[in-house]
Order: C-alpha cells, then sequence, then structure tokens
C-alpha cells in the first residue's frame, strides 16, 4: 500500500515543488522496507490468489496517491469537510461496483444486521470519516509529499494495536519494521526541516 509515497514524491519532482533529495529518496526507502518488514507480506506471496492480490493494492495505492496529489489543488476551492465526504462517498461507490460484479465477497448477515450496522456505522466514523478529514486538513498545510510519508505512522500504530487489541503477534522483525518506518518519517522531516 506505501507504494503511494514514491508517486507522489515523483510527482512532487515532476512539477518542481520539490529537487531531488538522496535523504527523502533514502527516507522513502526506510518506510518502503519497514513496510515490507512489518506485514511480513513476502510470506504472503506463497498463498494462491496472492498475485491479484498484490495488484489490487497497487491499484490502490495509485488512487490513494491521487488523494495526495489533487488535495492541495482543490483546498482553495472546496472545505476540508466536502473533500473527505467526497473521498469517502466514492470509496463506498467503487465498493458497491466490486460488490456487485463479485457478490462471492458479501458475508452473510443473517440475524446480526442491527449489530452489523451499529459497528459498520462507529467503524465507518471512528475508520475513516474522522482520519479523512483531518487528512484533507493536514495535506494543504503540509504539502501532498511530507503528508505522504506523515500518513505512514499508521502502519505502527495500527501493529501494536492489533497486538494490544487482537492479540496478534509481535516479533522481531515486526518491530524491526516499525524501527525503519518511524526512521523514515523522521529522517524526511529533518530533511524538510534543514531546507526551512
Amino acid at each position: 500500500m506505501f507504494m503511494y509515497l514514491p508517486v507522489v514524491y515523483g510527482y512532487s519532482l515532476l512539477k518542481k515543488h520539490q529537487t531531488l533529495s538522496l535523504t527523502k529518496v533514502g527516507s522513502i526507502s526506510l518506510v518502503l522496507l519497514g513496510a515490507v518488514l512489518t506485514t511480513e507480506i513476502m510470506q504472503s506471496f506463497k498463498e494462491p490468489g496472492a498475485l491479484p492480490a498484490a495488484f489490487t493494492a497497487i491499484f490502490a495505492s495509485m488512487c490513494y496517491a491521487l488523494v495526495f496529489i489533487l488535495t492541495p489543488g482543490t483546498a482553495a476551492y472546496t472545505t476540508a469537510e466536502f473533500r473527505s465526504f467526497a473521498v469517502s462517498g466514492i470509496g463506498l461507490i467503487g465498493c458497491l461496483v466490486i460488490f456487485a460484479f463479485i457478490p462471492s465477497l458479501w458475508f452473510p448477515i443473517d440475524h446480526n444486521l442491527w449489530q452489523l450496522a451499529g459497528v459498520a456505522v462507529l467503524l465507518g466514523a471512528i475508520g475513516q470519516t474522522l482520519p479523512i478529514i483531518t487528512l484533507m486538513k493536514g495535506i494543504p498545510l503540509t504539502g501532498a509529499s511530507l503528508a505522504g510519508v506523515l500518513a505512514a505512522v499508521e502502519l505502527p500504530i495500527a501493529v501494536f494495536s492489533a497486538a494490544i487489541l487482537l492479540g496478534e503477534s509481535l516479533n522481531l522483525l515486526k518491530l524491526v519494521g516499525v524501527g525503519l518506518v518511524l526512521s523514515g518519517i523522521v529522517l524526511y522531516n529533518l530533511s524538510d526541516r534543514k531546507r526551512a
């Protein structure tokens, strides 16, 4: 999913919003390597259906990159709330289109409809609406490239939350990956501060 980082940085280089910085390239590389270690993605390539899943993730990452690229330009004409609900709405429409074409993805609801609806609304508010509103407010302030790197902090938070709340394993490889992601974020920010 973090393939959006080099795309957003590459776009900012092409638009001449930034100049090439080996420190920034190195920090993005640290984040990508940390993501590979933390998610243990290399092990999943042995499972059936891994290749289509990888292509889907890359496509999703490119869509995520578009959010970072387009938001600073649209910030002057729209509110953060409008942009966040537009992004969420487009995501919802995309999911419904996918479900329409691949009905096997539907989970049988049966008698748990109201519990599932309540959890869906709660997760939608906490997991989608609030983060996207804050993201839409932050991207115009920090710029697309820095916002992309700062958004990578979601991976370490997800790893520790999964370990604490869901009891997932937390091994040395994941901890090294988290360290690399955080190091990449710090290095990128230090590089920006030195330029300023």
